[in-house]
């Protein structure tokens, strides 16, 4: 995958990223234009009143949109870690994706476009707008259709 397309498309407010794999990096301001080189891991933060928008990540063509006061760390291209808040994925593949946080494991697996927000209870509430996705938490596996709400609990 090519590492030099991953664009910051739309900043608004405060955004950073933050290294992961440094103690000493600081987290740094996110502006228009900006690209992201893949050194796993990093996260994306936006403050308050704040998102982000990245181009072709992890492919051309797909749309990731980080919410506001949300924190994500992205361990791979299709493994992120959700420390809190949501995100909007608009993929034009068919990918395996894994989602986290420190209370639930998802795997999904589909294209479209659909949105994700942590929960009080550090699940996932996900929301699909198109297409179709396969989500499986554990043993527990099933398909979520257009229009469809799915919320998803704690790790059994």
């Amino acid at each position: 995958m090519p590492q030099e397309g991953h664009q910051v498309r739309i900043v608004h407010g405060k955004c950073f990223l933050q290294p992961k794999n440094s103690a000493d990096v600081e987290a740094f301001p996110l502006s228009k234009g900006f690209k992201l080189i893949n050194r796993f891991p990093y996260a994306l933060v936006s403050r308050i009143d704040s998102y982000l928008e990245i181009y072709n990540f992890p492919q051309t063509s797909n749309i990731l949109r980080i919410g506001q006061s949300s924190a994500i760390e992205i361990r791979s291209h299709y493994h992120l870690y959700f420390f809190q808040g949501s995100a909007l994925f608009s993929k034009r593949i068919t990918a395996n994706w894994k989602f986290e946080t420190d209370a639930t494991q998802i795997d999904v697996t589909g294209n479209g476009t659909w949105l994700m927000e942590t929960t009080e209870k550090r699940g996932f509430k996900i929301i699909l707008l198109e297409v179709e996705l396969q989500i499986k938490n554990g043993s527990k596996s099933m398909s979520l259709n257009p229009g469809e709400l799915l919320l998803v609990g704690e790790k059994e």
